[in-house]
């Protein structure tokens, strides 16, 4: 008797034991949801990154790569899985390919792609090593370590790509390190003739390093020789500024006037600086909620712009733009 009853208790107890280790729907729930803001805050914080020119992967993302990895095998979730492995590569490459050129974006999947299996296989080990231990103790120590060891690697992998930026070859150097490019623009308004001239400095100014690290490019400074201030990433003169119309003249890069033509290629890259153009805002189209400003490429767009300025009132006299220098490099 007494035998059949201990057989009972231990068939009840087994039963309470299968019953405990199964689920119950609300714990499902949120788990599920625990996973999907996991994968909502990844794909965020990465995005965010690519558009903010923050870099590839941003500090958040070390955090959360492992979690989302290690987050199924904790709660037994494998299906989860897939999340990680198939959905968010393919919607990291798609806006690579929709953000950079595609020359570009190879180098940086390739990156990303390193990046994310290093840190996988963190993740995919510390969640193994979670689950192995049943005392909750031990669970906190290991989640502990885990985050204690990724936050000190984060650091270490960012100066190990900046070392290896350094290390990369430096682009041919220029003959010509200083070079000056005198232009008069001459317009007419309401009668009045206006005359804006100057001449725009460009100088030499060492070697720099894609945000990415992929590459050496030469980079160049300018200035106006007046000295005349200017609030833009090159000298920028304001022409005109009226009730009805804006209108600006944008010297364009540096690099445009002291590096290779703009259509060649550099290290497989389409390289094309920004040219001296015309902007010109029409502010009733503006009011009106419609596209309102454009920028007049110079000599090409020559054409188009008087035709665009004589619907506004605005005659272009003459412009006289130097040209670029036809540098050499070794």
């Amino acid at each position: 008797m007494n035998q059949n009853e201990d057989e009972r208790v231990n068939s009840d107890n087994a039963n309470e034991s299968d019953i405990d280790k199964k689920p119950k729907p609300i714990r499902q729930i949120l788990f599920l949801c625990m996973g999907s803001l996991l994968s909502v805050l990844l794909l965020i914080d990465i995005t965010s990154g690519i558009l903010g020119g923050l870099g590839v992967i941003s500090f958040l993302s070390f955090l959360l790569i492992p979690a989302l990895f290690a987050f199924p095998i904790i709660f037994k979730k494998s299906k989860m899985l897939i999340i990680p492995f198939t959905l968010f590569p393919l919607l990291f490459i798609i806006i690579s390919f929709s953000i950079f050129h595609p020359s570009e974006s190879l180098g940086i999947i390739q990156i990303f792609c390193l990046v994310t299996t290093i840190i996988a296989a963190f993740g995919l080990v510390s969640g193994c090593l979670i689950r192995l231990f049943r005392s909750r103790k031990y669970k906190i120590k290991i989640m502990l370590i885990a985050v204690g060891v990724l936050i000190l690697l984060t650091p270490v992998s960012f100066i190990l790509i900046y070392i290896s930026g350094i290390l990369l070859p430096n682009p041919p150097m220029p003959d010509i390190t200083y070079a000056e490019f005198p232009f008069r623009i001459e317009i007419e308004h309401d009668g009045e003739r206006l005359v804006f001239e100057d001449t725009i400095i460009c100088e030499y100014n060492g070697i720099g390093i894609t945000g990415y690290f992929e590459r050496k490019y030469r980079r160049w400074t300018s200035r106006f020789a007046s000295g005349r201030e200017y609030n833009a990433s090159w000298p920028t003169i304001e022409m005109l500024d009226t009730d009805y119309v804006l209108m600006k003249f944008h010297s364009g890069e540096p690099a445009f006037y002291m590096d290779r033509p703009w259509q060649e290629l550099e290290h497989g890259i389409p390289w094309s600086p920004s040219r001296p153009s015309i902007y010109v805002d029409d502010k009733e189209m503006r009011k009106m909620g419609e596209f309102s400003f454009s920028f007049y490429s110079l000599p090409s767009q020559e054409d188009r712009l008087k035709e665009t300025l004589a619907n506004l009132g605005i005659e272009i006299i003459s412009i006289e733009l130097t040209p670029p220098i036809e540098n050499t490099f070794r």
